[in-house]
C-alpha cells in the first residue's frame, strides 16, 4: 500500500483492491491469467503498466511505462521515494517500477531518469545522503559510480554482507548511447560532459540470512557549464578564494539516466538475468508519464508562486506597518515637540506679563500714581502714553469718565457717587497693561 506500507493482496481480477490495514482502494488494470488455473497472472509480452499512486494525486490506471513482463510475475509503477529522488522544481516525479517473480524469487527495480544540481558537499549533515534545498536536490557528498552502486545495493537489498563478485564495461550500444547522452548535452550548452556506465554484480546474505545475487546497472551523466578543463586546484588562502568563486560561477549537474536492480536466488540467476535484460531493453516511458510529470510540475509551480506571493505580501505588510509606525512615531514626537513649544511659549509670555506689570506697578508708586483702563469707546490718551489707559493721583479713590466728552474725568477720595448716564467710573489696572 503506498499510504501505510502494508501488503495488498490481489488476485489479477478485481478491479478494485482495498488495503486491510488503512483502507486505501486502489482501481487496477484487469487482465486475464493465461492458465485459469495458475494462481499468477501471467503477461510474457510488452504492454502498458499503469501508475498506481503519487502522493495523493490521482494518476490511477494511467498507463505510465511500456515494458515486457514476464509470464507469471507481477508488475507495478509508482513513485520513487522523495526522500532520495525528485526535485521539486526541476524533475518533481522519478518512476519506480517493480517486477516480482512468482513465490519473490527474483525481484527487478526499475527508476527513471533523476537529476541532481550540484554535487559539492551540502550545508546539511542531519538528513541522508540527500537534502532538500530550495528547488535543487543537493547530494550530501559527491559520488563515485563504486559509491553509487554500494548505495543502491545497502538501499535496496539490505544485506548483512556483500562481495563484488564482477564488474561489465559497456558493450557497443550502451557506448553509442553514452555518445548521445554526451552529445545532447553539449548541445544544450555544456562545455564539460562526462558520461560513464556501469554494472556490478554481487553476492550478498540478507538480513533473514539467504543468499542472493544482486545486479546493479546504472548510467551517470556529470556535467559543468564551465570548461572544468581551466578550473585547476590553486594552493593558499588565495588560491581556495579562487576555487570557490569557480565552483560558485559553475551550474553543476550529476544525472543518473536510469537504475536497474535484479535480486535474485543464486540458483535462478542466469535465467532472472536474461528476463532482466528483456525488462532493461523493452522499457520506454508513455505520453501519460509526460502528462503526469507536467500535471504535477504545473501544481508544484503553482505552488511556488502562491508562496512566493504570500512571502512578498506578507513583506510588504510588515513594510507598510513599519512606515505606519514610523508615521506615528513621528506624529506622536511632533505634537509632543508642539505642546512643549506652546507651554514654553506660554510660560515666557506670563513671565513677561509678570515683569511688565510689576514693573508697571513700580512706575506708578514711584510717580504716585494709579492706571485704570479708559472707558469702552473712549479715546484719550491721558498720561500713560496709551488711548486705553489713563493715571490719576493716589488720592483719589475712584475716577469717572465722561461718556459725551472722553478728556473731562471726575473724581472722588472716600466718596462713591453716582455716575449716572453722563460718566462711567474707570477700572484700576494693577499694572497689567
Amino acid at each position: 500500500c503506498q499510504q501505510c506500507g502494508a501488503q495488498l493482496k490481489w488476485d489479477g481480477r478485481k478491479e478494485i483492491v482495498k488495503c486491510d490495514y488503512c483502507g486505501a482502494q486502489y482501481q487496477m488494470q484487469v487482465r486475464p491469467a493465461q492458465r485459469p488455473s495458475d494462481p499468477h497472472f501471467g503477461y510474457g509480452e510488452v504492454m502498458g503498466i499503469p501508475m498506481n499512486y503519487y502522493e495523493g494525486m490521482n494518476f490511477e490506471g494511467q498507463l505510465a511505462i511500456d515494458a515486457y513482463v514476464p509470464e507469471g510475475w507481477y508488475a507495478c509503477v509508482g513513485a520513487a521515494p522523495s526522500a532520495n529522488y525528485g526535485d521539486a522544481a526541476g524533475n518533481p516525479l522519478c518512476l519506480e517500477a517493480r517486477f516480482i517473480a512468482p513465490q519473490n524469487r527474483a525481484v527487478v527495480i526499475y527508476r527513471s531518469n533523476n537529476c541532481f544540481t550540484d554535487r559539492r558537499r551540502s550545508g546539511n549533515f542531519v538528513g541522508g545522503e540527500i537534502d532538500f534545498m530550495g528547488t535543487n536536490m543537493r547530494v550530501r557528498k559527491p559520488f563515485t559510480m563504486t559509491e553509487y552502486c554500494d548505495t543502491l545495493l545497502k538501499r535496496d537489498a539490505m544485506p548483512v554482507k556483500a562481495k563484488l563478485i564482477r564488474k561489465d564495461a559497456p558493450d557497443a550500444d550502451e557506448q553509442q548511447r553514452m555518445q548521445i547522452v554526451a552529445q545532447n548535452y553539449r548541445s544544450q550548452g555544456f562545455a564539460t560532459v562526462s558520461v560513464d556506465w556501469t554494472r556490478r554484480i554481487y553476492e550478498i546474505t540478507t538480513q533473514t540470512g539467504e543468499e542472493k545475487k544482486v545486479a546493479i546497472e546504472t548510467r551517470f551523466a556529470d556535467v559543468h557549464k564551465r570548461d572544468m578543463s581551466k578550473a585547476q586546484p590553486q594552493k593558499g588562502f588565495m588560491g581556495a578564494l579562487k576555487g570557490a568563486a569557480q565552483t560558485m560561477m559553475d551550474f553543476h549537474c550529476w544525472e543518473t539516466g536510469y537504475e536497474m536492480i535484479l535480486i535474485t536466488d543464486p540458483d535462478i540467476y542466469d535465467a532472472m538475468f536474461e528476463e532482466f535484460m528483456k525488462i532493461n531493453l523493452s522499457i520506454r516511458p508513455r505520453q501519460e508519464y509526460q502528462n503526469m510529470k507536467n500535471a504535477i510540475t504545473q501544481f508544484i509551480q503553482q505552488k511556488i508562486a502562491q508562496t512566493q506571493q504570500n512571502v512578498n505580501n506578507a513583506m510588504m505588510n510588515m513594510q507598510r506597518e513599519r512606515m505606519e509606525s514610523m508615521d506615528r512615531r513621528a506624529k506622536i514626537i511632533q505634537d509632543t515637540n508642539n505642546y512643549t513649544t506652546n507651554v514654553m511659549r506660554e510660560m515666557n509670555a506670563n513671565t513677561a506679563a509678570t515683569h511688565d506689570r510689576v514693573a508697571n506697578l513700580h512706575s506708578e508708586a514711584i510717580r504716585g500714581v494709579n492706571t485704570y483702563y479708559a472707558a469702552p469707546g473712549t479715546f484719550s490718551y491721558g498720561n500713560s502714553g496709551r488711548p486705553d489707559v489713563v493715571e490719576a493721583s493716589i488720592n483719589w479713590d475712584h475716577v469717572y469718565q465722561s461718556t459725551q466728552n472722553p478728556d473731562i474725568f471726575a473724581a472722588t477720595r472716600d466718596v462713591w457717587l453716582e455716575p449716572g448716564v453722563d460718566f462711567v467710573e474707570l477700572k484700576k489696572t494693577n499694572g497689567n497693561y
